[in-house]
C-alpha cells in the first residue's frame, strides 16, 4: 500500500506521472528522493519537453546515485520554483563514481553515446547553447554531491515559459 501514496500533486499533470514513477524507482533502490516543484510554472512548456527534462534528470540522478556504497548517501532532491523573473529547476545527487571534464571544465557524460544521452536530449530541450551543466561538491570518501541548475524566463499573461537555459 505504502507504494502507491508516493502520488505527487505539483500542478502539473505531465510532471506529477514523472515524479510518482521516479519516487517509486528510487524506493526500488534505497534512494531518498525529495522534491518541492511548483508544477504551474510549466504551464505552456510543451508536455514531451516537460517529461523529457525531468524524467533525463532524475534518470541520470538515479543511476549516479544507485551506485553510491552508503544507503545513508543516496540522496536525490529537486526543486522547481520561481526566483525572480525567472522559472528555476535545482536538482541534487550524491554519486560514487570520478566526474568527467572536458578542456572547458564542462562536465562530459560518462557514456558511450554522448549523442544520443539525456545530456544532449536536456541541452536541445533547455536551450541550443547551455552554459554549464552542473558543479560537483562536498567531496567525501563514500561519494560526492553534484548540483545541477537551470532557468528561463517567468511567463507573464499567455506566455509559455520559453526555452530553458542552463547556468551553474
Amino acid at each position: 500500500m505504502a507504494r502507491y501514496s508516493a502520488q505527487q500533486h505539483t500542478g502539473n499533470p505531465v510532471l506529477d506521472v514523472i515524479l510518482t514513477t521516479k519516487m517509486r524507482a528510487c524506493a526500488d533502490r534505497g534512494i531518498t528522493l525529495t522534491c518541492v516543484a511548483d508544477g504551474k510554472l510549466l504551464d505552456g512548456m510543451d508536455a514531451m519537453d516537460v517529461a523529457s527534462l525531468f524524467g533525463n534528470v532524475l534518470d541520470n540522478a538515479i543511476e549516479a546515485t544507485s551506485r553510491v556504497q552508503d544507503p545513508e548517501r543516496r540522496i536525490v532532491k529537486l526543486a522547481l520554483f520561481r526566483q525572480g523573473e525567472f522559472v528555476a529547476v535545482r536538482e541534487e545527487n550524491t554519486y560514487a563514481t570520478p566526474l568527467r571534464r572536458d578542456r572547458a571544465g564542462a562536465l562530459r557524460t560518462t557514456k558511450a553515446d554522448a549523442d544520443t544521452t539525456a545530456s544532449a536530449s536536456n541541452r536541445s530541450v533547455t536551450s541550443p547553447a547551455p552554459t554549464a551543466a552542473s558543479s560537483p561538491s562536498n567531496p567525501t570518501a563514500s561519494g560526492s554531491t553534484c548540483a545541477c541548475s537551470c532557468r528561463c524566463p517567468s511567463p507573464s499573461g499567455t506566455e509559455p515559459p520559453g526555452r530553458l537555459d542552463w547556468q551553474a
